[in-house]
């Protein structure tokens, strides 16, 4: 009985049901399914189509003079445009050109950029090393003159204890060095000499 008392005080669907920017047309007849019947539901969605379109019609009819103005005005506008597609069309593949040039360009400049940074960096590499090889040389120089000198005679302990801490502060510095260029086969090879010298050293001490 409620719903027939529903369908019956029901005779039309309010033009607020339809303004909604986020409109659903199956949630509208879900709801209003709960209210009314499908074929009474029917019956006012076809009676609103046709009390729009009614209105539409005689709105065209009202303001037909302004829809005629109209026309011709959006004509007006459209042939004053017209002579400024082919330069605006110009102008876009312009811009296109242009774009794609600067973007090799800068493609180019990346490129040699990346170039500039691996000469940089294969310079501190060649730094690095010829340094370090003098240091490792005259590491090698002092512990020779150092061995030809380790007669009874001649040796300090002190001064002999405080040359062996001189040496492996270097032997550190060097690894230190090297360590972060090790990307270097040149500066790679030095750091094995410099190994096989630390070891060299270290059996010295032990003996």
């Amino acid at each position: 009985d409620s719903v027939l008392s529903c369908s019956r005080d029901m005779d039309e669907i309010h033009y607020s049901e339809f303004e909604n920017p986020n409109f659903d047309a199956k949630e509208l007849v879900q709801r209003y399914r709960k209210r009314v019947p499908l074929p009474q539901l029917q019956k006012l969605l076809r009676t609103h189509h046709g009390n729009t379109r009614q209105e539409l019609v005689e709105l065209i009819n009202e303001k037909y003079a302004d829809f005629v103005s109209l026309s011709s005005r959006m004509q007006g506008v459209e042939r004053a445009l017209k002579p400024l597609r082919a330069p605006l069309e110009e102008s876009s593949e312009l811009t296109k050109g242009l774009h794609a040039k600067l973007g090799g360009l800068l493609q180019k400049a990346e490129e040699a950029h990346q170039g500039l940074a691996r000469i940089r960096s294969r310079k501190e590499a060649l730094h690095a090393y010829i340094e370090n090889a003098r240091l490792l040389e005259k590491l090698r120089a002092t512990t020779k003159s150092s061995s030809a000198s380790d007669s009874p005679e001649s040796k300090n302990f002190r001064d002999e204890r405080a040359l062996q801490e001189s040496i492996a502060r270097d032997l550190r510095r060097i690894h230190l060095n090297l360590a972060s260029v090790s990307e270097s086969s040149e500066c790679a090879a030095l750091l094995v000499e410099a190994n096989a010298f630390q070891e060299d050293f270290s059996k010295r001490l032990e003996e």
